[in-house]
């Protein structure tokens, strides 16, 4: 029974400092993700208004990742008034643009 209690409680202080020690590295670098629909999209930039009513114009570059309907594609792919979702960087910079899919039913076997 001795051994069982002093196991225990060298257990809860490692356990302790090994919880307060875990920091996420994602925290502060976390994407910010916003969504919109098309307004204009060529020649490396894309206007857009948020869901909000915001317009957005932004700057796309080559590293800029765009999927449209799941499947990779251009800028020149968005079509106007496309619903989409934008990722930005900690800089501000997009990372990515997709267009999101309508919503799918999943209809449940009874």
């Amino acid at each position: 029974m001795k051994f069982l209690i002093l196991g225990l409680l060298l257990l809860v202080p490692i356990g302790t400092v090994c919880g307060e020690s875990f920091v996420s590295p994602y925290r502060d670098s976390d994407p910010k993700t916003f969504e919109g629909v098309v307004v204009s999209a060529k020649a490396g930039m894309l206007e857009m208004t948020d869901s909000g009513g915001k317009s957005h114009s932004l700057k796309i570059t080559d590293a800029t990742k765009i999927t449209v309907n799941g499947r990779p594609g251009k800028l020149e792919d968005l079509q106007l008034s496309a619903k989409i979702r934008v990722i930005l960087d900690d800089t501000n910079q997009v990372v990515a643009v997709s267009t999101v899919d309508k919503v799918k039913h999943v209809f449940a076997n009874f």
